[in-house]
């Protein structure tokens, strides 16, 4: 692979605190820029910026979307134009998406000052929080350990006027009561539920027994309509330093950063296409499986 793409396409598969929408920018970016820098870009190179995207992240569905549409242009007549062509396309969605969500977010609150909770980062849906800032007195937000993306989140909403505390993921439960909704964003969104960080099904839960509005925000490039991109039992167990840096002889660390989160009754997917019940979902994903390019064999 050419070697400034393949520097790119490794930043992205390092990035542990970017959403799945900015590192699917980042990849048609980096897509874009390695097109317009080369004469002529062949079949086989395409393939192989189309695996690299792939493994990038597993759990992230744009990548997965993203790469099996490069993928199925290799075959083209003429792979660099219909591959420009495409990556516009791309690059206008991500671009745009988010801030039809946003406004369909601001739109759908009570107009009334709430009390509102997130969970670790989703720029999607700190995006969305801060276009309703009038109509938010309060956000709370997890710290999202180990890495602690949600200080990226607090300092945004904190930014942009928006009265925040951020509290220990657990602690998180404690504010439930006194919030009217709780907003995730989504990673890969499936038939029989979705990928986010481990933790969104307990507080998914917790939220919707309180009678909170649970709500996940998610455009429809992370629908995947195919088998599981990964297991997060089996691959994304691992050890992390970040929780404790020096463990005693005996102590080993494992961290499972995402989960596959069922749907429940009671949650709404807010779409770029509107508000979506997960039988909507699964109806949609079922018409996406006819038209979208099959993923290649990772």
């Amino acid at each position: 692979m050419e070697r400034l793409l393949a520097r790119r396409i490794q930043q992205i598969a390092n990035d542990d605190r970017g959403g799945a929408a900015e590192l699917a920018l980042n990849a048609v970016d980096a897509l874009r820029k390695w097109l317009s820098a080369q004469k002529n870009i062949n079949s086989a190179a395409i393939l192989e910026a189309a695996g690299a995207i792939a493994e990038a992240h597993p759990e992230m569905a744009p990548l997965g979307r993203i790469a099996a549409e490069v993928a199925v242009i290799s075959g083209a007549k003429n792979p660099s134009a219909e591959l420009s062509r495409r990556l516009t396309i791309l690059h206008e969605h991500i671009a745009t998406a988010p801030q039809t969500i946003s406004e369909k977010f601001a739109r759908l609150l009570p107009r009334k000052k709430i009390h509102i909770a997130a969970y670790s980062y989703s720029s999607t849906v700190a995006n969305a929080i801060i276009r309703a800032r009038k109509n938010i007195a309060l956000a709370y937000i997890s710290e999202g350990r180990p890495g602690n993306e949600g200080r990226t989140t607090a300092a945004k909403l904190a930014n942009a006027g928006i009265r925040v505390i951020i509290v220990p993921d657990v602690v998180l439960l404690s504010q439930l009561p006194s919030v009217s909704h709780v907003v995730f964003g989504a990673d890969c969104i499936m038939q029989n539920g979705f990928f986010n960080k481990t933790g969104t099904s307990l507080l998914m839960r917790t939220g919707l027994a309180h009678g909170a509005k649970v709500w996940v925000l998610s455009d429809t490039l992370k629908f995947w309509p195919y088998a599981p991109p990964f297991h997060p039992a089996l691959s994304d167990v691992k050890p992390n330093w970040n929780f404790w840096n020096n463990p005693p002889r005996g102590v080993a660390l494992k961290d499972q950063v995402h989960e596959l989160v069922p749907y429940m009754h009671g949650i709404q997917i807010l779409t770029e296409r509107g508000m979506m019940s997960p039988a909507k979902i699964q109806e949609m994903l079922r018409r996406l499986r006819k038209s979208t390019p099959a993923p290649q064999n990772r």
